[in-house]
C-alpha cells in the first residue's frame, strides 16, 4: 500500500492530468450545447481519472476513512481537491463536492427529455399494435398502472399505425392528467427475417428451430432444385447482408434464443447449422431480429427508410431513438434532420454494438451537442455482440459515463422478460430491476402481462430509490437494524 506522502503526490498529479486533459480537448468541450458545457467538462475530468490506475490510492484512502473515489462521477475534480485538503491538513471549508449541482443538472436534462418532472426512474413500455387494435383502452390502463413513456417500435407495423397509437397516448394522458411521453424507436439498418420458407418451399409466418437443423440465408425464394437441401430458408429484410457473411461467423436469432454458425457461402446463399436452441423447439417468427457481430457497424445508423418515417411521425414525438449507432457522424446525421425541423424532440442514442461501446466517450460528446439527449443501453444486441460475460461490465460503464455527463440513461431489453410472458418473474429478474435503479428510465417490452410487470417494476424501483441515488448509498435506517437496536 502507498504511504501518506505518495497519496498526496498521486492526487496532485491526477489534478494536473485533469487540467491538461480539459485544456487539450477545450474545442470539443465548447462545441456541445451550452446547457451541457459544465457537464462536458466534468465528463472530461472523469475520463482523465478513469484512464489511470488508482486501486492502491483507493485502498489507502479507505483505510483513512476518506473518500475512496469510487463514487466520483458527479464531481471528480473537487472530490480529489477535498481529499487532498484533508491529507495536507490544509482543508478549505469552501471546497465541496458538488453532488447536488450534478443531481440538479441530471434532473433538468431528464425532465426535458421525457417532458415530465418524475420522480425517476420512470417506466417506458413498448406498445403492441395488435393489442391496441383489440382494446383501444389499453393505453389508459397502462398509464394508470405507471407507464410514463410509450415506446413505439418503428421496426414493426407502419407509420399510420404508429400515429394512431401516439394520438391515443396523448389523448389518454390529457384525459387522465398523467404525464406520458411518446418515444419512436427508429429501426436503423434493420437485420430481420423478411421472408420465411419451410423445407417444402412453402411460405411461413413462423418456424420451429431445432438443434442441428440446416438454415439457408438467401436473397431469393427457394426453387424446386433447392428443396430437401435445407430445413428452413430465410430471406433477410436488409439488402446486401449475405455478401458480408463468412464461414465461422455466428448468426443469432431473436435476441439469442437460437444461433447457428455459417458453414459456407456461395454467391447469394449462405448455409448455417443451428448450434444452439434455448428449448427443444424454438419458435422464430417472421420479422424476428438477426444479430451478426461485426456486421452492423458497416451500415449507416440513419437509413433512408428512417428519414421517411421521421417525416411522418416527428410532430407526434417527445423523443426518437437512433439504433445501431457506431460513430459521431451517425449522431450528427440525425441531429441535422431534427434541427432542420420546427419540432425538436429529444434524441436517444442506443448503445448496442461493440464499436459503440469503444467509441462511447466520443459518441456522448457528439450527443451533447443536442439539447435534449439520452442514452439507451440496448442489452439484447449488446449482449450478443460483446458476449454475455462482458455485458454486466459494459452496462455499468455506460451508466457511469452517463452520470458523469449528467445525461439520462434508459435500462432496456429483457427487463422482467419472464414476467411479461408468463406472469411470474424469475429471481434473477428481480435483482436485475434492482440494479436498474441506477438509470433514469427502465424499459419493458411487449407481453401478455405488462400491467402485472409494471406493478412489480414500480414497487421495486420505489423501494430501491430509498436506498440509492445513482451509485451512492443513501444510508437511510435499515428496518432490520432498527428493530434489533430497539429490541
Amino acid at each position: 500500500m502507498i504511504d501518506h506522502a505518495e497519496a498526496i503526490n498521486r492526487i496532485e498529479s491526477l489534478l494536473r492530468v485533469m487540467d491538461a486533459f480539459v485544456h487539450q480537448h477545450r474545442e470539443t468541450l465548447e462545441s456541445v450545447h451550452p446547457i451541457h458545457r459544465e457537464s462536458a467538462q466534468n465528463l472530461a475530468c472523469y475520463l482523465a481519472l478513469r484512464a489511470h490506475s488508482i486501486e492502491d490510492l483507493q485502498d489507502f484512502l479507505s483505510t483513512r476513512g476518506l473518500s475512496a473515489l469510487r463514487f466520483s462521477e458527479s464531481d471528480p475534480y473537487n472530490n480529489l481537491k477535498c481529499v487532498l485538503g484533508w491529507l495536507k491538513e490544509d482543508y478549505d471549508p469552501h471546497c465541496t463536492i458538488r453532488y447536488q449541482e450534478a443531481s440538479d443538472r441530471l434532473l433538468r436534462n431528464t425532465s426535458a427529455l421525457f417532458a415530465q418532472e418524475g420522480p425517476f426512474p420512470i417506466a417506458m413500455v413498448t406498445l403492441s399494435a395488435k393489442k391496441f387494435d383489440k382494446d383501444p383502452h389499453m393505453i389508459s390502463t397502462l398509464l394508470s398502472a405507471g407507464m410514463r413513456v410509450a415506446r413505439i417500435n418503428c421496426g414493426h407495423d407502419a407509420p399510420k399505425t404508429w400515429i394512431k397509437m401516439a394520438r391515443a397516448v396523448h389523448q389518454a394522458s390529457d384525459s387522465l392528467g398523467l404525464p406520458c411521453a411518446v418515444h419512436f424507436d427508429l429501426s436503423g439498418p434493420k437485420m430481420r427475417i423478411g421472408q420465411l420458407f419451410s423445407a417444402d418451399g412453402g411460405p411461413k409466418r413462423k418456424a420451429g428451430f431445432r438443434l442441428g437443423e440446416r438454415i439457408v440465408l438467401s436473397t431469393y425464394k427457394p426453387g424446386k432444385a433447392d428443396l430437401k437441401s435445407f430445413d428452413w430458408w430465410l430471406i433477410p429484410a436488409m439488402e446486401g447482408l449475405i455478401e458480408h457473411l463468412e464461414p465461422g461467423m455466428e448468426v443469432f436469432f431473436d435476441d439469442g434464443i437460437a444461433s447457428g454458425s455459417v458453414v459456407s457461402v456461395s454467391g447469394d446463399l449462405a448455409w448455417l447449422e443451428l448450434s444452439f436452441v434455448e428449448t427443444e423447439v424454438v419458435r422464430i417468427k417472421l420479422d424476428a431480429g438477426l444479430n451478426i457481430p461485426g456486421i452492423s457497424d458497416r451500415y449507416k445508423a440513419l437509413t433512408e427508410e428512417d428519414r421517411e418515417h421521421l417525416a411522418e411521425v416527428l410532430s407526434f414525438a417527445q423523443s426518437v431513438g437512433l439504433s445501431f449507432v457506431n460513430t459521431p457522424q451517425d449522431i450528427e446525421d440525425l441531429v441535422g434532420v431534427l434541427e432542420a425541423s420546427a419540432h425538436r424532440p429529444g434524441l436517444i442514442v442506443k448503445v448496442e454494438t461493440p464499436k459503440a461501446f469503444v467509441e462511447f466517450p466520443a459518441l456522448l460528446l457528439a450527443l451533447m451537442r443536442y439539447e435534449k439527449a439520452g442514452v439507451m443501453i440496448a442489452r439484447g444486441d449488446l449482449g450478443l455482440s460483446v458476449g454475455f460475460g462482458r455485458l454486466s461490465e459494459v452496462q455499468e460503464e455506460v451508466l457511469w459515463l452517463c452520470e458523469a455527463a449528467n445525461i439520462p440513461s434508459i435500462w432496456a431489453t429483457q427487463v422482467l422478460e419472464k414476467m411479461l410472458s408468463k406472469g411470474v418473474p424469475s429471481r434473477a429478474e428481480i435483482t436485475d430491476v434492482a440494479t436498474a435503479v441506477g438509470a433514469e428510465c427502465v424499459m419493458l417490452n411487449k407481453g401478455d402481462h405488462q400491467i402485472e410487470a409494471l406493478g412489480i417494476l414500480q414497487d421495486i424501483l420505489s423501494r430501491m430509490q430509498g436506498h440509492y441515488r445513482k451509485k451512492r448509498l443513501v444510508m437511510r435506517p435499515l428496518s432490520l437494524a432498527k428493530a434489533f437496536w430497539e429490541g
